[in-house]
């Protein structure tokens, strides 16, 4: 069975630029548009846990940030709140579930 983690995304308009970043994993990334950083966010999280995997240090790392993993076939853990406001149109959020096992794409 595949091993699973729950991530949670954010895009935010600052000023003139858009960030966008992966609350539990610490990756970040800024661009001109939403949709360039919507699209590109989620291949530098393929990046960075494919890295983490690699090294030898994802058990250590996601022990350290309290990231929770889950086998496919089982229910997640219980979804956090919303990191922002839902109010705000200058925010978006989503959760997204992705694979340990490489390569596997996260789903936009």
């Amino acid at each position: 069975m595949q091993e699973m983690v729950t991530l949670t995304l954010v895009v935010r308009k600052e000023d003139d630029c858009w960030r966008g970043e992966c609350v539990e994993l610490g990756t970040v990334t800024f661009g001109d548009t939403f949709e360039e950083v919507h699209n590109e966010l989620p291949l530098l999280i393929r990046q960075h846990l494919d890295e983490l995997e690699a090294s030898g240090e994802r058990e250590r790392f996601f022990r350290t940030h309290g990231i929770v993993t889950w086998r496919a076939g089982q229910s997640s853990a219980v979804l956090p709140p919303p990191p922002v406001s839902a109010a705000d149109p200058n925010v978006y959020f989503n959760f997204q579930q992705a694979s340990l096992a490489a390569p596997v794409s996260l789903p936009v």
